[in-house]
């Protein structure tokens, strides 16, 4: 009995604790739980649909790791970029452009297109990489960090079971309605299409996020010799 009243008293001081956390936080692990849902489906479906246009294992290694590339060659341009336009243009940039770019892998078919709209996802994923930590923590007080760090991490990687089993499920559900085996092209593009909706759907609700507003920088001082 006195286990259970504790239980309870557990669940209503963290419920009660979660309506004094600021919206952004909100926003953003909602943001980043799409973000985790996206990766491990992408995980999955990217690859079998490169093998289901028929091509080799050199190939998808390449497509594999072009977005790593894209975010490598990006990191430093976005970090300034973030400090040039905030952090809220640049998620919106990245939150919009992100599914386009997923969406683009799972329409397109030749080497060409394939190579560059994985390239472009590496790069808009990068938005989110830069802008999200730093959100978190100007959001939280002292009091919350450690929670809403650890809960965007879980949701972040935490959430891959999940991801993984709606990779295998949509094409599985699409294959059985065209009956068409679930491993062929048309089922695991739509598995794509769907990394690309869990991301988008996500990053609408990043329009209310409030960036604070950035203290002006204090002026050089003038040397006085001259």
């Amino acid at each position: 009995m006195l286990q259970r009243r504790s239980w309870s008293e557990a669940m209503k001081r963290g419920l009660a604790s979660l309506r004094g956390y600021d919206r952004n936080i909100y926003i953003m692990l909602a943001f980043t739980l799409g973000k985790g849902l996206q990766l491990s489906i992408a995980a999955i479906t990217i690859n079998l649909y490169a093998a289901s246009l028929g091509y080799d294992r050199t190939f998808i290694g390449v497509l594999t790791a072009v977005p790593a590339i894209g975010a490598l060659i990006s990191s430093v341009p976005t970090g300034m970029l973030a400090d040039r336009i905030g952090r809220k243009p640049l998620l919106l940039i990245g939150g919009l452009l992100n599914p386009l770019a997923l969406l683009m892998i799972g329409l397109s078919t030749t080497p060409q297109w394939l190579l560059f709209s994985a390239l472009l996802n590496g790069i808009c994923a990068n938005a989110y990489w830069v802008a999200n930590l730093p959100i978190l923590t100007e959001s939280s007080k002292p009091d919350q960090r450690v929670l809403v760090l650890a809960a965007n991490n879980f949701l972040l990687l935490g959430v891959g079971a999940l991801g993984s089993l709606i990779g295998g499920a949509v094409p599985e559900l699409v294959g059985r309605q065209l009956a068409v085996p679930a491993d062929s092209t048309v089922p695991l593009r739509w598995g794509v299409l769907v990394a690309s909706l869990v991301t988008f759907i996500p990053a609408i609700p990043l329009f209310w996020l409030h960036e604070p507003k950035r203290r002006p920088q204090p002026a050089a001082l003038e040397n006085p010799a001259t």
